[in-house]
């Protein structure tokens, strides 16, 4: 196993060299193709998992069918923490590959075995899991509180600063907690009016200071 892989992920960059090398005896590496699924939402949580490379996709179906988003996760990032934590040990939310995935594995027993053992990796699962728990409060804010064009402005605004990929407009729908009809008009609206511009299949913010006004409810 790589000792540079280990340091990719964010819960191991500042472990010590001893408590990872206990870490690394629970770890295995595994790989999904693009598309695939991961976890399912209510099954039983049986593994940790540790984004070594590419990218997944957290999501919740509701009864009609209808997907929301709830995060796009990248390399060093951590997934299905909490059911380790909870009495019911299920799964929380459907997890799959948006893209050829590598990952680390951890069983969910071991796990729990080596917090118990190891304070400075109980540590830094504490302070991961509080990072992950505003990105989260973040999010309900942004669906309960905001326009579905300001979440669009927000949206496009962030993926100009840190670029994650190429998004569809189903998939900013997925995202974003609306249909793919309404990012469609809103996003010609934007061209309109010439906030952005559509070039080789992506979208180029051209007035960011007007964006950033409509991300705010201010215009």
């Amino acid at each position: 196993m790589s000792k540079s892989d280990l340091h990719k992920i964010q819960l191991f960059s500042r472990i010590s060299q001893e408590t990872l090398a206990i870490l690394e005896t629970a770890l295995r590496r595994k790989s999904f193709s693009k598309g695939s699924a991961i976890l399912w939402e209510k099954d039983p949580c049986r593994y940790i998992y540790f984004l070594i490379s590419g990218e997944v996709e957290v999501y919740l179906l509701a009864p009609n069918g209808r997907e929301q988003v709830l995060e796009r996760m990248g390399a060093g990032e951590a997934f299905n923490l909490v059911p380790a934590f909870k009495h019911t040990l299920n799964n929380h939310a459907n997890v799959r590959a948006a893209t050829a995935v590598e990952l680390f594995e951890m069983n969910k027993d071991d796990f729990t075995d080596l917090l118990e053992r190891l304070p400075e990796f109980s540590l830094a699962v504490a302070d991961y899991m509080a990072r992950r728990l505003v990105k989260m409060v973040n999010l309900v804010e942004d669906l309960s509180l905001l326009s579905v064009k300001q979440r669009i402005a927000s949206f496009l605004i962030k993926q100009a600063d840190t670029p994650s990929g190429r998004w569809t407009q189903d998939e900013m729908a997925r995202r974003l907690g609306t249909v793919r009809d309404m990012v469609g008009r809103v996003l010609r609206q934007f061209e309109d009016e010439g906030f952005i511009r559509f070039e080789h299949h992506q979208i180029l913010l051209v007035d960011r200071e007007t964006m950033q006004k409509i991300a705010l409810g201010e215009k």
